[in-house]
């Protein structure tokens, strides 16, 4: 079906909506509200934002990839890894929230700058880019298909023509808009989820009955990458939350202690359809429509099943998951470059008029960095792999952190560089388990560095 004046002028107004909220609400604003917004968001505000950010291209769009690939693996891993995950960062949520206002903290680097020292802050700075621009370059992808879907546009055009209109909304705006426009999102993201993709399954898919056509091998908890995955997931899968920017950027601009742990408990029951359904739907989609391009499944049920006006509705929620995501990705590489890297090693002496430009600076350049990887690789499934296998590798360092006395900057230096490297040697061969080896020689180095060198306690770990 093709995309139809009135499907196209619903995308164009909510589009021009979420630019008029975030301006609006971005205008006169300084550096703290900028990054953390003053650190007096609502719990509203914080649990649209969580499961609208969290649940975006990767999750959504890549449970349904996966589970049109291979069926229903993927999709069971993600939820029970995400679930506890974001319980478990819950638990930690007021300590974090505490220590952002003693410090005056913005970055997970920041943490670990005065747990150890600012040569781990650098490691764990460079990690967390890496990852979250390749995170960026996922969102670009999602937005890319669906732009070529919409119009029929090349690829590359699709990609740039979003990739440039996002960076310069964000860029603006910061994470205060982030959070109002996360509130739109969120609830068109309900009604894409909710109200459009369940007929599309039921009614025109066949429903349930429809799986009954797939071979067995789409039920096998296993199937995405073997039990390797499937384990590993789950025991990575759930403190991977605890070393992602973005979340501390939402415990950081909690109200209160209470609020940014209720934030999380609460988005840890929110957020289960929001894995269950997309994989339902793709394996659906493995029915009706074979030989697809499994990164565009979502997309392409959609335009041959949606009529004239809800189709204009259901993409612009799948904008809503895109553009949701993107401005938490942005704001992590923001906030990082700006705080990390330029006050901490290029200009110590900067104001905050200076860092508030500086920021808009770099978030132009951290969108222009994501556009890049995305056109030289659009793979939505592993760009996300990818990105969470760069994270895992800061995990021992930060429960060494919190846990443990011996923990110290050597250790936890040399485990992040020697995780990382292992994990670029193994993923060409590995590419859904190189977190195995990578995590494993982390603890190893970690653990002996621990014992073999002396501690230097830092902060009182309360």
């Amino acid at each position: 079906m093709a995309v139809q004046f009135l499907d196209l002028s619903i995308i164009v107004a909510y589009i021009l909506v979420i630019l008029a909220v975030g301006f609006y609400v971005g205008k006169n604003e300084k550096l703290d509200d900028f990054l953390v917004n003053r650190r007096k968001t609502k719990l509203l505000l914080l649990v649209t934002s969580l499961v609208s950010s969290t649940a975006g291209a990767g999750f959504i769009f890549g449970a349904a990839s996966g589970a049109y690939q291979s069926g229903m693996s993927f999709g069971i891993t993600l939820t029970l890894a995400y679930v506890p995950g974001l319980i478990l960062v819950g638990y930690f949520a007021p300590k974090i929230n505490k220590f952002g206002r003693k410090y005056n903290a913005h970055t997970i680097g920041d943490f670990f700058a005065i747990r150890y020292s600012n040569r781990v802050r650098l490691i764990v700075a460079l990690m967390t880019i890496i990852a979250f621009f390749i995170y960026v370059a996922m969102q670009f992808v999602a937005i890319a298909s669906l732009i070529k879907i919409i119009t029929g546009l090349d690829f590359t055009i699709g990609l740039f023509a979003s990739a440039l209109a996002t960076i310069a909304y964000v860029a603006v705006s910061g994470i205060k808009s982030d959070f109002y426009t996360d509130f739109v999102q969120f609830w068109l993201m309900i009604v894409f989820l909710f109200i459009l993709l369940i007929p599309i399954g039921f009614i025109n898919l066949g429903g349930v009955d429809s799986l009954k056509a797939l071979p067995p091998s789409y039920f096998d908890p296993f199937a995405f990458g073997g039990i390797e995955f499937f384990i590993g997931g789950l025991i990575l899968g759930i403190p991977i939350l605890l070393v992602s920017m973005d979340m501390w950027q939402k415990i950081y601009a909690a109200e209160s202690e209470k609020t940014a742990k209720r934030v999380f408990q609460l988005g840890a029951l929110i957020i289960i359809p929001f894995a269950i359904l997309p994989t339902v739907i793709g394996m659906m989609g493995a029915v009706a429509v074979p030989n697809s391009d499994p990164n565009s499944i979502v997309f392409i049920l959609m335009t041959n099943f949606l009529p004239v006006g809800l189709l204009g509705l259901g993409l612009a929620g799948i904008l809503a998951v895109v553009m949701s995501t993107i401005d938490s990705m942005l704001m992590v590489g923001t906030a990082t470059l700006t705080k990390d890297f330029y006050k901490t090693f290029i200009n110590k002496t900067a104001d905050e008029t200076k860092m508030l430009k500086i920021a808009r600076i770099f978030t132009v350049l951290f969108g222009l960095l994501g556009l890049l990887t995305a056109f030289l690789y659009s793979d939505i499934l592993q760009l996300g792999l990818v990105g969470t296998f760069i994270l895992v590798v800061l995990l021992p360092p930060l429960i060494g952190a919190f846990f443990w006395k011996r923990a110290n900057s050597a250790a936890a230096f040399w485990s992040t560089l020697v995780g990382f490297v292992v994990l670029l040697i193994f993923l060409p061969s590995m590419p859904k388990t190189a977190f195995i080896p990578s995590i494993l020689s982390g603890v190893i180095i970690f653990v002996a560095l621990c014992y073999t060198t002396k501690t230097r306690l830092r902060i009182n770990r309360q």
